[in-house]
């Protein structure tokens, strides 16, 4: 069977592969006895192209091989372009057998409304063509829960976007 995420036994045993090249403390153990390493790969920045998803590609690998078991990611990132890197370098990488699906431990998020592919010229458009329009998601469902958090960790009521986006396409807010 296919493991589905990161196990203890599966981390651990990336560890003991990995020992004799990094440093005894380089490698943590986490509440939920995860071996994990302390340097991570994030996969936020850069552009949503081909040359950036090359180098993603070449850089979980090489992270990977030198005894990095994290990699960083979100829907968001990159318009969904980091996911989708990672998710084919890893499918490589399990293929081979160079790394097996139970050593790395990905972190994403959740509750992103991401762009598809490239960053659009209009992003009201796209957010009401691919989410309000099919009916994905009325303008109510999301109308109060935009939140980002300040420099202090509070959260804040940023804006009420979807009346940006509604003013925009003509629809209807609440």
């Amino acid at each position: 069977m296919v493991a589905l995420a990161a196990s203890p036994d599966g981390t651990r045993r990336f560890r003991e592969r990995h020992a004799a090249r990094v440093a005894g403390a380089h490698f943590r153990t986490t509440p939920d006895d995860l071996t994990v390493a302390s340097l991570g790969l994030g996969t936020y920045l850069g552009e949503p192209d081909d040359a950036t998803d090359a180098a993603y590609a070449d850089a979980i690998g090489a992270a990977l091989a030198l005894g990095a078991n994290l990699v960083d990611t979100a829907a968001n990132y990159r318009a969904q372009r980091s996911e989708r890197v990672i998710g084919r370098t890893l499918a490589d990488l399990f293929a081979r057998g160079d790394v097996a699906r139970d050593e790395v431990v990905l972190c994403s998020k959740a509750g992103y409304l991401p762009f598809d592919g490239r960053y659009p010229t209009d992003p009201s458009r796209f957010f009401y063509e691919t989410y309000v329009k099919p009916g994905l998601l009325a303008p109510a469902d999301m109308y109060d829960t935009v939140y980002h958090a300040n420099d202090r960790g509070r959260a804040l009521y940023t804006a009420r976007i979807l009346d940006l986006i509604c003013a925009t396409m003509k629809c209807q807010a609440r």
